[in-house]
């Protein structure tokens, strides 16, 4: 089945659309196989070690065929070009470049305006203004572990050594509660959750 994509891929780009859409009217659920097909085909022909780049091609085509302009303004007449610009600038390329403008007209919505209200979260936030507060006498903080970092990588944060800035792991308080905690700039601080301390006896 892929023998015409073969020679299609060597003979040229054009004549490679043209066995790809032969090949999806003759057999449409090759469809979704699209990735896997040009990686054997169009991938063959590349450089070695560049075969997985031959599905960049198909991305290539939908790309320009869902943003022409666009990737014209970035300098690429079409899909083809834009494919050959990837495969020649493997550090990156800027593929489509927009006016501003350009970038509201994208808005899917029919009134052109984005819909903060999203009617399946809406219960979810109702939830939240009348949950009771999970936070006791014991445990009076909230730990939160979501700050960006220069690096989060596990590894990297687990390390001080490979830390750059702030190897110790600075905890960021309230100086109100600093104060109440007896706890001084520079200080050390032991965190303990609700799931480390030892259960109380039922009786």
């Amino acid at each position: 089945m892929l023998a015409p994509l073969h020679a299609a891929a060597a003979e040229g780009f054009d004549a490679l659309a043209g066995a790809m859409i032969e090949l999806i009217m003759a057999h449409p659920e090759a469809g979704g196989l699209l990735s896997v097909v040009l990686t054997e085909t169009l991938g063959a022909t590349l450089p070695e070690g560049m075969a997985a780049a031959g599905a960049v091609w198909g991305l290539a085509q939908r790309c320009f065929l869902a943003y022409p302009e666009s990737v014209q303004r970035a300098g690429f007449a079409d899909g083809n070009a834009l494919f050959e610009g990837i495969m020649a600038h493997p550090n990156g390329v800027i593929f489509s470049v927009d006016p501003y403008e350009e970038t509201w007209r994208r808005i899917a919505y029919p009134d052109g305006r984005i819909s903060l209200a999203i009617a399946e979260l809406l219960p979810e936030l109702v939830g939240l203004a009348t949950e009771a507060e999970s936070i006791d006498d014991e445990h009076p903080f909230v730990l939160s572990a979501g700050e960006r970092r220069s690096s989060t990588a596990n590894t990297i944060f687990r390390s001080p050594d490979w830390r750059k800035t702030d190897p110790d792991g600075a905890l960021r308080l309230s100086p109100a509660d600093a104060q109440g905690l007896g706890v001084t700039d520079g200080g050390r601080v032991r965190v303990v959750t609700g799931a480390a301390l030892p259960r109380r006896s039922s009786k």
